[in-house]
């Protein structure tokens, strides 16, 4: 794009302020009411607004805020505040009588504003036009004040039909619905769905503790993502402690040999790029995990990311199940199952009351707090519960975000007595805590073993 821009692909800050300005000459926001009627709609306005145009024209606002751009471009001190606090536009030329001025702005779309004054000093339309009537209980500063403002005082009858003109008459309806060409595309911390979160962090080393960053997030249906080390040691080879080599894994898959990603220097695989549309590989279209591991062994510093592409049914923070076995006893099932759960904040998960276990069909099981045994401190803390009505043995380890449970034989959790080879068990977990209370929920594939018709596993 920017060859076919600028003649080259050299991408500059020169050029990119230049593409943005050309894009926003294109945001005319010419389709208000007071444009129909200036061009011959009389009842484009109502009868108020009209009289509030009247009004701006005889208390000479149009003198500053000019149609039909509603502003004469200069700058102007209105005695809003010291010109000891702000000298304005003298900061800029020097000049003394400059001092305390700002450009006068646009009245257009003013209505969709939430503060007013380069300030944002007032927080309504009301409370300018008590301003510039310089109503009591509202203050202006003399020090080189535009003599405009004395004649621009308006009487309190005469405000709200100027303020209807302003909030109504020049606010143009597609700014006002974000409709083509105002519309904006949607940010990525707006997409809820597929927004990346870090689940592990690093640890330290005696060179410092390095830590995954997300440079171009994955998401879902994206082409491509990056991923990096900071924190590292320069020139630092990236290995994985298990297999000797650089490793990067999604959904349990090593990229590594898929990609043809080299195992080679820090220098070359920080950041590492991976474009998973050009291998065999697919961006995932349900959830699934990255994990990103950098281990240097000489200072053993090390940092294992693991990235949530996206939530699975998860209210309160990450859910991630990595091992399932359901198991047939006495007509129901014993469900065990190993699983990373963290908070969205990294912060620890300390139960304050009773612990909700809800596994497939199967009723709550309600884990009394008298039952739930609280461990140790900060990232080092947790909670157990031994045995209790339900539950076998229930683990939580804040340090590892690791959550172990194994449940009592349950009736009605919905596995298919059938010779059904797979199915979805869901299980969802709420606990309780000072911050109200955090819902966990997930919905576990699981496949029939062969070796046996009773035991189902993940």
């Amino acid at each position: 794009m920017f060859e076919q821009a600028f003649g080259d692909q050299a991408i500059t800050a020169g050029r990119i302020a230049f593409a943005i300005a050309t894009y926003e000459r294109t945001l005319i926001p010419d389709q208000t009411p007071w444009d129909s009627f200036n061009d011959g709609n009389v009842n484009a306005l109502t009868a108020n607004q009209a009289r509030g145009w009247d009004l701006f024209q005889q208390r000479r606002c149009n003198d500053c805020h000019d149609a039909p751009h509603f502003t004469e471009n200069r700058f102007r001190n209105i005695g809003l505040r010291p010109v000891a606090e702000d000298t304005g536009r003298q900061a800029v030329t020097g000049l003394t009588a400059d001092r305390g001025k700002f450009k006068v702005p646009t009245l257009r779309n003013t209505g969709l504003k939430r503060n007013f004054m380069h300030n944002g000093q007032f927080t309504s339309l009301d409370a300018v036009l008590r301003f510039y009537a310089d109503a009591p209980g509202t203050v202006q500063f003399a020090d080189n004040q535009d003599p405009l403002l004395q004649q621009t005082r308006m009487p309190p009858p005469d405000q709200a039909a100027v303020v209807d003109f302003i909030r109504n008459g020049l606010t143009d309806p597609r700014v006002a619905s974000r409709s083509f060409p105002f519309d904006k595309p949607t940010l990525y911390s707006e997409r809820q769905a597929q927004v990346l979160t870090q689940v592990a962090v690093g640890r330290a080393g005696t060179g410092g503790t390095p830590s995954i960053i997300a440079l171009s997030p994955p998401l879902i249906g994206g082409a491509d993502f990056k991923l990096g080390i900071d924190g590292a040691l320069a020139g630092a080879s990236a290995f994985d402690a298990d297999s000797g080599g650089f490793k990067i894994a999604i959904s349990g898959i090593d990229l590594r040999t898929a990609l043809g990603v080299d195992q080679a220097t820090g220098e070359l695989l920080v950041p590492v790029a991976i474009d998973i549309a050009d291998s065999s590989l697919e961006t995932p279209s349900v959830a699934g995990e990255l994990t990103f591991d950098y281990d240097y062994s000489a200072r053993r510093d090390r940092t294992t990311g693991v990235f949530k592409l996206t939530s699975n049914a998860v209210a309160d923070g990450v859910f991630q199940v990595t091992k399932t076995t359901a198991r047939e006893k006495n007509g129901g099932h014993v469900v065990s199952l190993t699983a990373l759960l963290a908070c969205p904040d990294g912060g620890a998960l300390v139960p304050t009351d009773a612990i909700t276990v809800t596994i497939g069909d199967a009723d709550p099981i309600v884990i009394n707090a008298a039952d739930i045994g609280l461990r140790g401190h900060g990232d080092s803390s947790g909670f157990a519960v031994a045995r209790t009505a339900g539950i076998a043995k229930l683990k939580y380890q804040n340090s590892k975000r690791t959550l172990t449970l194994t449940t009592d034989a349950l009736d009605g959790t919905g596995i298919p007595a059938d010779l059904a080879v797979s199915t979805g068990l869901s299980v969802r977990i709420d606990v309780p805590t000072e911050d109200g209370t955090r819902s966990f929920g997930t919905t576990v594939a699981i496949r029939r073993a062969k070796s046996s018709a009773r035991t189902w596993r993940r």
